[in-house]
Order: C-alpha cells, then sequence, then structure tokens
C-alpha cells in the first residue's frame, strides 16, 4: 500500500531532519507522483550530499532516472535546475538531457566543466566559487564532468528541430573561446569544443558535417579544434567488427572522408582540411592493421 502525497511529504522530511535522505528516497521509490515537486527537489538534493557509503548502493541508476523523469515533467522546473540535480548522478545515468543542452546554451557552463577537470596554463586564479575545499569531492566533480564532456552530443545553436543556427553557434563558439582564454585553458578548450563539434550531423544530401558547422571551422580556423574534431570523430567509431582482412575496413572510412573533405574544399578549405586529417588517420590506422595481420599470418605459418 502506497503512501499518500501528504505522508510522502512527512516521509522526506523526517528522514532528511535526521540526515538519512537515501533511505527516504528507497521508502518512496515508484511513487514519485505522490511526492510534492518541493519535496522531491529537497530529496535528490539531499541523496547526493550524504557521505554515507554503505547507504549509497542502496540507490540504483533506475530509481534515480524514473525520480529524475517525474521531476522533470512538473510544471515550473526549469531545464537548468534539472541540469543541476542530473549533475551529481552522471556517472550512473544513461541519458543527461538536460546537462546536454545546458552545455549547448551555456559557454560559461562548459568552461566551468573544463575548469574542474583541467589545471590552469598560467598563473592567474579561477574564480573563487570554483574552488573546492574537500579533495575527495573535488576528484567526484572531476571525473563527473568529465563524463559529462565525453558524453556530451548536442551541438551548440541546435534548435528543437535538430536543425543547428549556424549564427547562433559561432556565437557559442566565440564566447567560449574567450572565457577559456580569461581562465589559462585556450589549448584543452579547443580541443573539446572540436570534440564537440564531431558529434555534427550531416547535410541532407548526406555530407559530414552540417552547413554550419563548416562555416562554424572556417571562421575559427583553429587547429586544436580541427585536432579535437579529428579526434571526436575517430573516438565515435568505437571498436570495429571486421568485415575483410588487414586494414580493409579503415581504408574504406579513409575513402568516406576524403570524399566529404573533397565536396568541401572550395567553399570551406579549413573545414576539408579538417575533414581531411581524419582521413589520413585512418590511412596511418589501415597500414598498421596490415602489418599487424601480416605479422600474425607469418607467426602462424611458422608454428
Amino acid at each position: 500500500m502506497g503512501f499518500s502525497k501528504a505522508e510522502c511529504t512527512e516521509v522526506v522530511d523526517k528522514f532528511l531532519a535526521v540526515g538519512r535522505p537515501r533511505i527516504g528516497f528507497i521508502a518512496l521509490s515508484g511513487q514519485w507522483d505522490h511526492v510534492e515537486t518541493a519535496s522531491l527537489r529537497r530529496l535528490l538534493m539531499g541523496i547526493v550530499s550524504t557521505d554515507d557509503e554503505e547507504e549509497a548502493t542502496l540507490i540504483t541508476p533506475s530509481n534515480v532516472s524514473e525520480a529524475l523523469s517525474a521531476l522533470g515533467e512538473r510544471s515550473g522546473v526549469s531545464f537548468s535546475e534539472m541540469a543541476q540535480l542530473e549533475f551529481p548522478f552522471v556517472e550512473a545515468l544513461d541519458q543527461t538531457l538536460n546537462l546536454d543542452r545546458q552545455i549547448a546554451e551555456s559557454p560559461s557552463f562548459f568552461v566551468q566543466l573544463l575548469a574542474h577537470i583541467f589545471r590552469r596554463r598560467d598563473d592567474g586564479q579561477d574564480p573563487a566559487a570554483w574552488h573546492i575545499e574537500d579533495e575527495n569531492r573535488a576528484k567526484a566533480i572531476a571525473s563527473a564532468a568529465y563524463r559529462l564532456l565525453q558524453r556530451a552530443s548536442r551541438v551548440p545553436g541546435t534548435g528543437a528541430d535538430g536543425s543547428i543556427n549556424a549564427d547562433s553557434l559561432l556565437h557559442w563558439l566565440k564566447e567560449a573561446r574567450r572565457l577559456c582564454a580569461d581562465v589559462g585553458r585556450e589549448v584543452i578548450g579547443d580541443l573539446h569544443i572540436g570534440e564537440l563539434l564531431s558529434k555534427a550531423p550531416s547535410n541532407e544530401d548526406g555530407a559530414w558535417p552540417c552547413e554550419a558547422v563548416c562555416q562554424a571551422l572556417e571562421a575559427v580556423a583553429s587547429q586544436e579544434i580541427a585536432r579535437g574534431f579529428a579526434i571526436g570523430k575517430r573516438n565515435a567509431h568505437g571498436v570495429f567488427i571486421r568485415s575483410g582482412e588487414g586494414g580493409n575496413d579503415e581504408r574504406k572510412l579513409a575513402a568516406q572522408y576524403r570524399s566529404w573533405a573533397q565536396r568541401r574544399r572550395f567553399d570551406y578549405p579549413f573545414a576539408s582540411s579538417a575533414i581531411n586529417l581524419i582521413a589520413e588517420w585512418y590511412d596511418s590506422d589501415a597500414k598498421r592493421v596490415d602489418t599487424r595481420a601480416k605479422l600474425t599470418k607469418r607467426l602462424n605459418t611458422w608454428g
């Protein structure tokens, strides 16, 4: 038998009062529709601010996802508030849609994530608000920030229909780079900007990346962004399930990227060079795989 709304509020109040929010969370799992918005907010914040490691094992990713989904459907709960609540659970959640949107709409949030992971390259001081005294908490936040940046897939300037507005993207790009320069993280900032741009969709004609991203790459013409762009796209392919001998799969990918680079070479020469860099890396991969395959074949023959 479930709790009434009044009883749910009482459960939250009592468990928060004694510093046991996780036990209260478990008690209310599956009954989130009966928990008032303010109480659910408080409970979610409570379970991430408690240090009891034994109780932490009681919280499952599915329980957290259900609670966040229930809260996200409530009126009066902004996406930025949802992003703030999602952040502590980045390691556990399969999707972090609000955080993705927060990165894509807020250059300052993107830069702050970088600051939690990477040190400055100058002698300047970060804003006091970014400093975290507790070493364990700082490491946990850095890990969550890194995980979030690796999973981020929404390109800045993306609208509700999935299309990317070139002006909005370029505005985000320039502001993010300015902020990175202000806090001594220009190089690592450009690399991660490039990785984020590598998540771009194709044009309607199938050419990759879309026009807006080509325009952004051309406007900034940063070699580090181009490098991050190539790294991001290669990493996205993951592990190959091989369809042939040697480096044939890599050669096919190299040919595909080289074809896209060729299509861009007149209108977007810098973007074309960034795409071609991916092709060159796959060419190198193909040669390495060929060499390894020949060596394996020779060793098997000797055996």
